[in-house]
């Protein structure tokens, strides 16, 4: 009988000792599965920020859809030579442009591509010729007579006096083509009363044809749309890059 109570006892007792010894390692598996889940929760956190950002970015231009084009036009020299053919492809930020040239978005950017091919002619544009522009960097001077020119067309006979002043012009490269970018204000007349707005335009030499150059524009057109809210700061800036980014050269 002792035997057996003494058997017991060291029974209980190793038992006892298994189950002390066990209780650190259920311990540190604990604080281990704590760190681990505090360590996969660092990333997932951080990938929601990115994503937050990124989806931030689109907020900020919610009308941009990229719509392709093709842009062709054929260049003469004076006397009306034929020189070649500028031939690109280029992004709008949602509509397509009119006949006319411009294009109404679906917020109140108003975008336009210059003819290439024209150049000043005793300070004026001579419309019966098709010159070359003679420099990249004063082709938006050269072209802004046609520019009010189109805008006159497109407009109804409530605008007019339509004017670009520059405030800021600088040489820029984007996908090895060399621009000039250029800032400045708007000005019209509408139903006799004076108004204006921000522009920001790039010139872009498309090296097809010697001296063939081309001008988008991007105007804040929220002064004219009441319906539509206004434009957010940066918003042209941002259209504009966009656009002369998406512009590729065809074969």
């Amino acid at each position: 009988m002792k035997k057996k109570v003494l058997l017991m006892g060291c029974i209980s007792a190793l038992l006892m000792g298994l189950v002390s010894c066990g209780q650190p390692a259920s311990s540190e598996g604990t604080e281990s599965t704590v760190n681990s889940s505090e360590s996969e929760t660092v990333p997932e956190t951080e990938e929601k920020s990115n994503e937050t950002s990124e989806e931030s970015v689109d907020e900020d231009l919610p009308y941009w859809k990229g719509v392709k084009d093709f842009f062709g036009y054929d260049i003469y020299t004076a006397g009306r030579t034929y020189a070649g053919r500028v031939a690109i492809n280029i992004e709008y930020p949602s509509l397509k442009p009119t006949s006319f040239g411009w294009a109404y978005q679906l917020d109140p950017a108003y975008v336009f591509v210059t003819s290439p091919g024209f150049v000043l002619v005793d300070g004026e544009i001579d419309l019966n010729e098709n010159l070359l522009v003679e420099s990249l960097e004063d082709t938006f001077e050269a072209t802004k007579p046609q520019i009010c020119r189109y805008l006159k067309s497109d407009r109804n006979r409530r605008y007019d006096n339509f004017d670009f002043v520059v405030e800021t012009a600088e040489p820029v490269t984007i996908n090895d083509l060399s621009m000039y970018k250029y800032t400045g204000i708007h000005t019209y007349t509408y139903e006799e009363e004076d108004r204006q707005c921000d522009f920001v335009a790039y010139s872009v030499d498309t090296k097809q044809v010697e001296h063939s150059y081309l001008t988008l524009i991007v105007l804040d057109d929220s002064l004219s749309s009441p319906s539509l809210d206004p434009l957010p700061e940066g918003t042209i800036e941002a259209y504009a890059r966009k656009m002369a980014e998406s512009i590729t050269i065809r074969e």
